[in-house]
């Protein structure tokens, strides 16, 4: 009996020493990456010259062609549709859809007939209709500077969070889809700011414990403004989310992924005790959905 509890505590030395090194070895790494991101400087200078690069290439030519193209025969015609209040059936959530729903009748198009728009090739009654493409496309730049800020949350140097940025704003199949009426790039902006300000919440976090030095309590001796950054990204996140899987239902991958490492940080990276106010930002996206489909089902019943 006493040369098992011997092998017991044996184990359990073993263990402790092997996770104190675990923690060493993530605070070697984490170190490791600080000194390999590049400087505040060199991130505000990439994100507005990414920035003003996708804009110029996105919005170049934007007009055209000046007709009804690939899915445009459907998301336009849904637009003219929710713009006249009508009720129709469509697989995807309404998010993406409000939004050109407003835009149509803000930029004139043809509201008596939209019929025209379910027609491939068949020219726009006015060219107001840029105005309309040019949301995504706006969209499709963001997603860009999105794209090289990740890679900055991850440790990776300058050039690291450069590559990804080109690859996707100089992506020819990414820029035909952007500059279309289409609702993809509502897709893969949020689905990259939720990933953004997933990843950002996580390393604060993280910046916070080794700070306070109470690995079991976050919050502890951290400024009050530390405390709003903190529950204004578990709210962004949430929302991002929400956004995501409003406009179409293969963003529940994102939610799936955040949230599932989310869980795992909450009950076992960070004090449990905290893991109601971490868990809050999994159910932000449950919420935005709902109250989309509550506005829709007013709305309609007000037409």
């Amino acid at each position: 009996m006493l040369g098992n509890l011997g092998n017991i505590l044996d184990f359990r030395r073993r263990k402790n020493t092997r996770d104190l090194f675990s923690e060493e070895d993530r605070k070697s790494k984490r170190l490791t990456n600080q000194s390999r991101r590049p400087s505040s400087l060199a991130m505000i200078l990439g994100f507005i010259t990414l920035g003003l690069l996708g804009l110029g290439l996105r919005l170049y030519n934007i007009e055209f062609p000046g007709v009804v193209t690939f899915d445009e025969a459907y998301f336009a015609y849904f637009g003219v549709l929710y713009a006249r209040g009508e009720y129709f059936f469509d697989i995807h959530p309404p998010m993406a859809k409000l939004v050109y729903g407003a835009l149509v009748k803000a930029a004139d198009f043809n509201l008596t007939d939209p019929n025209v728009y379910e027609k491939l090739g068949h020219p726009y009654s006015t060219s107001t209709y840029t105005y309309v493409r040019a949301v995504p496309a706006v969209l499709s730049a963001a997603t860009g500077t999105l794209a090289f800020l990740i890679p900055n949350e991850l440790g990776l140097s300058f050039l690291g969070c450069l590559l990804p940025a080109i690859f996707v704003l100089f992506d020819g199949a990414f820029h035909v889809m952007t500059t279309k009426i289409l609702t993809d790039s509502f897709l893969w902006f949020f689905q990259a700011a939720s990933i953004y300000f997933a990843l950002r919440l996580w390393n604060m976090e993280d910046e916070m414990k080794e700070e306070d030095g109470r690995p079991e309590e976050p919050f502890y001796g951290s400024p009050l403004l530390r405390k709003w950054q903190w529950w204004l990204l578990v709210l962004l996140s949430g929302l991002m989310m929400g956004h995501t899987v409003s406009v179409k239902w293969t963003g529940c991958g994102v939610i799936g992924a955040i949230g599932l490492r989310q869980m795992w940080r909450a009950f076992h990276h960070v004090l449990p005790a905290y893991a109601p106010s971490r868990l809050m930002g999994i159910k932000k996206p449950e919420e935005y959905y709902d109250q989309l489909f509550h506005a829709k089902k007013k709305r309609s019943s007000v037409d």
